[in-house]
């Protein structure tokens, strides 16, 4: 049984199409495992049938919840019995399923077994939501929502807003469902993970299509086809359709809005889609009662009665129903059937919207909002905390740095003293360098004054002893000429080579004399 209510089991069985081989090969190994290995082989095994035999399925998972029961493993028991709360609920054997997933609840919240806690949750909300028990579904999936918001995955949390977008959407309540329809559009928006996109904006269109908001809804529709490239499956079409038709009803194109519904309709048994079914013979019956074209209506009313004692869980639709057989009967003037119909139609719509349900749904909404309410104190409890937190840090950091500038000026201090001191050292340095300079330049002027004199005196004494050398070699040269004896003339000889000798000796140091000093 193909629903409206896809999302719902997202998360319920991660089911997958396998080859035939893996399964001959997990049902090959299933003689040799052990007992905890069973379980897991049969559970995997049970995935694996899938889609293709739900019976097959149910047997599967039984065999691994009987096993886990009896070796009491909690883990295993939750594991096995969420696939078999699946299977249940997918043979459309939705009493055993709410039984099972209300039994695995508790212990699935105590163990803090969370993946499993979420299935199981979205699991009970789809059975609840299909025998119209909204409060119940709420507060399911509101307990889901929470879980998804503590994990932070934005796809998930845009699941479980979806999914209580539908329960205000069956509850009539179509702009609260609207405001959660478009928060879960935003967020899936944020990821790469666009499963079932499609659907959400054909939902949204739908919405707005029951609002009598024509423009918005056939703009989103029109959205949700794009996104599956006018490939669209089956489910998608029959929805599609049904909004196509509302908003043509609605602008009072009652002909084309048939069409519409027709398509719709035929799609939905082609599917099996029950309650896809109802809902177009329920606005089919109203265009053929308009038109009085009352044997057509009573045509498709009597085919949804044919559903309905199927045990159809489908109790909000079945009120549709009850109403067009009522209106139905009105104009044909039979009055024991109006008020058969009329009985039902009371009864039905009392057990839905009593003013117990009235306050479960009140109930569960402003708990839900008092834990979001807890959860944003915490939340601003936290940033409030990190707050003085980082104020702190700042005044450590600003008492840091301030430190830090009062260490920088008292070095700036010292180096600058420092600085002064050295340059008062280097001017006083440079003064005595002047005046060791100035110093030394007077003892050179001194130096140089005294060697001058020297020089003059050394020359004068040198021009005496030079005359009275030449004197005497005047006076020898005279007397070798007067004296003409050999031993005298070798004195005259010797006499004028010592002459010579003390000439160049007072030559020398004439020329010392005057060489500067260095």
């Amino acid at each position: 049984m193909k629903t409206f209510f896809l999302l719902l089991t997202v998360f319920a069985a991660p089911f997958a199409w396998a080859e035939k081989k893996e399964i001959d090969s997990l049902e090959s190994l299933l003689a040799c495992s052990s007992i905890v290995e069973r379980i897991d082989k049969l559970n995997e095994l049970a995935y694996l049938y899938g889609e293709r035999d739900y019976k097959k399925g149910l047997q599967l998972a039984n065999q691994a919840l009987k096993i886990a029961r009896e070796l009491g493993d909690t883990l295993q028991i939750v594991k096995a019995g969420r696939a078999t709360s699946y299977f249940f609920r997918r043979l459309n054997q939705l009493d055993s399923a709410l039984t099972l997933g209300s039994e695995l609840l508790p212990q699935a919240r105590k163990k803090g077994f969370v993946v499993e806690l979420k299935s199981i949750l979205n699991g009970l909300a789809y059975v609840t939501i299909l025998n119209a028990n909204y409060d119940k579904a709420l507060m399911y999936l509101f307990e889901s929502l929470e879980i998804r918001k503590r994990d932070g995955d934005k796809f998930e949390i845009s699941v479980a807003l979806h999914n209580i977008g539908l329960v205000y959407y069956k509850l009539g309540n179509t702009g609260t469902a609207l405001e959660y329809y478009q928060e879960a559009l935003s967020l899936k928006n944020q990821t790469d993970n666009k499963y079932d996109l499609d659907l959400l904006l054909v939902n949204i269109g739908l919405c707005y299509a029951y609002s009598n908001l024509c423009r918005e809804a056939t703009r989103y529709i029109d959205d949700g086809f794009s996104k599956c490239n006018n490939n669209c499956s089956d489910d998608r079409l029959v929805q599609g359709f049904l909004g196509y038709g509302i908003i043509l009803f609605h602008e009072d194109e009652y002909s084309k809005a048939e069409k519409q519904f027709l398509k719709s309709y035929t799609l939905a048994k082609k599917v099996e889609a029950e309650r896809f079914q109802l809902e177009n013979i329920i606005w089919l019956s109203k265009i053929y009662i308009h038109d009085n074209k009352l044997a057509a209506a009573e045509k498709y009313l009597v085919e949804a009665e044919e559903i309905i004692q199927k045990n159809s869980p489908f109790k909000l639709e079945l009120i549709g129903i009850y109403e067009q057989f009522f209106k139905l009967y009105q104009k044909k003037e039979d009055f024991k059937k109006i008020s058969i119909y009329q009985a039902k139609y009371i009864s039905l719509k009392d057990s839905i919207f009593n003013d117990e349900v009235t306050k479960n749904l009140m109930k569960a909404e402003a708990e839900f909002q008092e834990r979001e309410n807890r959860s944003r104190i915490e939340s601003q409890n936290k940033i409030l905390t990190l707050k003085e937190e980082v104020i702190y840090r700042q005044k450590v950091a600003n008492a840091s740095m301030g430190g830090i500038a009062f260490l920088v000026i008292i070095l700036t201090v010292i180096l600058a003293r420092n600085n002064r001191q050295k340059q008062l050292r280097n001017k006083l340095l440079d003064e005595q360098v002047k005046e060791r300079t100035k110093e030394l330049e007077m003892n050179s002027n001194a130096l140089q004054r005294a060697v001058q004199e020297r020089y003059v005196l050394i020359s004068e004494a040198s021009s005496d002893i030079q005359s009275s050398i030449a004197t005497l070699k005047g006076l020898c040269f005279l007397g070798s000429k007067e004296i003409d004896h050999p031993l005298a003339t070798e004195y005259w000889k010797q006499l004028d080579n010592t002459s010579n000798g003390l000439s160049a000796v007072l030559n020398k140091m004439r020329y010392s004399a005057h060489k500067p000093l260095e």
